[in-house]
């Protein structure tokens, strides 16, 4: 557990406590553990491996039919490839990197959602920093019907 996170988590505790609600204190403990796991999937991965996961997903996204219809086609071989690599990856962290922290979580299907989510996340946040995506993700703004914005957060004429 993180140092600052350590006060934070028993004072929750010890609130949680002087209350008597036991599950409200699992499920601060549920919430600290995802929070660790979320933290060991950032360190340990890298950008490399955070690309992988985001070409991941948008292969897996790419079989809904709406998207396919806009060419976004990723075929069985390469969304096999992806698959592998995802598990390796998964693996990797699961089992080896961040074992404890995902030992430590109660509910495991909801703590490894949100953690992945997490990392998730963080893959998009460094895709979006590239500068030709950072236009392509804002250029739906010249389209913009500014003067609805502009009627919808003018000042209210008083009465």
């Amino acid at each position: 557990m993180p140092v600052l996170a350590r006060p934070l988590f028993l004072a929750a505790s010890a609130l949680v406590l002087m209350t008597g609600s036991a599950q409200g204190l699992a499920q601060v403990q549920s919430q600290s553990a995802t929070t660790a796991l979320a933290n060991c999937l950032a360190d340990n991965t890298n950008g490399k491996e955070r690309k992988e996961l985001a070409s991941w997903v948008f292969g897996a996204m790419s079989v809904h039919p709406d998207i396919a219809k806009l060419g976004a086609s990723v075929n069985a071989e390469q969304r096999d490839q992806l698959d592998r690599r995802m598990a390796e990856v998964v693996t990797k962290l699961v089992t080896r990197d961040c074992v404890e922290q995902t030992r430590a979580l109660g509910n495991v299907r909801e703590g490894m959602r949100s953690a992945f989510e997490s990392l998730g996340r963080l893959a998009m946040l460094e895709l979006m920093s590239d500068p030709g995506v950072n236009s392509a993700m804002s250029s739906f703004q010249r389209h913009l019907d500014s003067k609805a914005f502009e009627a919808a957060f003018s000042p209210s004429p008083k009465n």
